[in-house]
């Protein structure tokens, strides 16, 4: 959903000449065309807004997600008002601590899933191993994503299932697609993000850290579109220790763990 961008169509296909670029060893294209394009969306962003058909937008968006974190339509409002000099009105200042996704240390990033939807097809065992599917899965998420906002590359394939490479806010995050051992109906997705270093005092003292925004935004997002999905059913996110052993199930992925009190 893009709320405040001039033209939507036309940074949909910037994206996808740049991804062309990249596939053909032509990374200096690419980039000068993607800096094209960022100092466009700040000049749009600059321009004041018509409080008064933003805040009807705001009002559809609300009907239609709920309480769900917006995190890039949350992140877009407060670039915009920085730069164009306006006040929000209080119930936009409202919306945004609404929408405003709250993040956990430790926040599960791992989800299993169960949904008809995604039945591979016939020539996706030549793409990647047999029995090893997801390209259904990777297609539906790169849409889902790319309709919040966030900048999705196309599905890569790889021995185990698909990836797709996120960039969010400047910073890279992979989201890997797959089914379970065996199932056509079952399904795994999980985010990695290199986590942010922790300082000596840090580590001296304990401290948890937090994750990085980018890793947060992405999580809320892909939990948001698959119960917005009537196919979906049974949604479990957990996290994985260091042995790749399942750790803290639970149905979102910042519900409070066993033994919090916050």
């Amino acid at each position: 959903m893009s709320i405040v961008s001039s033209d939507p169509q036309a940074e949909k296909l910037t994206r996808r000449f740049c991804e062309r670029c990249f596939a053909r060893e032509q990374p200096e294209r690419a980039a000068s065309t993607w800096r094209a394009l960022v100092r466009a969306r700040r000049e749009s962003l600059a321009r004041p807004l018509d409080i008064s058909a933003l805040q009807a937008r705001l009002r559809d968006a609300e009907a239609r997600y709920g309480s769900t974190p917006l995190t890039s339509l949350v992140e877009q409002l407060t670039e915009q008002f920085a730069l164009n000099g306006q006040t929000p009105p209080e119930d936009v200042r409202a919306f945004i601590v609404r929408h405003r996704p709250t993040l956990a240390p430790d926040m599960r990033t791992r989800v299993r899933f169960t949904s008809p939807l995604f039945e591979p097809r016939d020539a996706e065992d030549e793409q990647v191993n047999p029995g090893r599917y997801g390209r259904e899965l990777a297609d539906w998420l790169h849409d889902r994503l790319y309709e919040r906002g966030i900048w999705v590359s196309q599905p890569m394939s790889e021995d185990w299932g698909w990836l797709l490479e996120v960039d969010h806010s400047g910073a890279s995050v992979t989201v890997g697609c797959g089914n379970e051992d065996g199932s056509r109906t079952r399904w795994l997705l999980w985010v990695e993000q290199p986590p942010p270093r922790r300082g000596m005092l840090d580590r001296l003292l304990g401290r948890r850290t937090e994750p990085p925004p980018a890793l947060g935004a992405v999580v809320s997002a892909i939990d948001a579109s698959l119960r917005a999905e009537p196919a979906v059913s049974g949604v479990e996110w957990f996290r994985v220790d260091e042995r790749e052993r399942e750790l803290d199930h639970a149905p979102r992925p910042d519900a409070p763990r066993a033994g919090d009190t916050g």
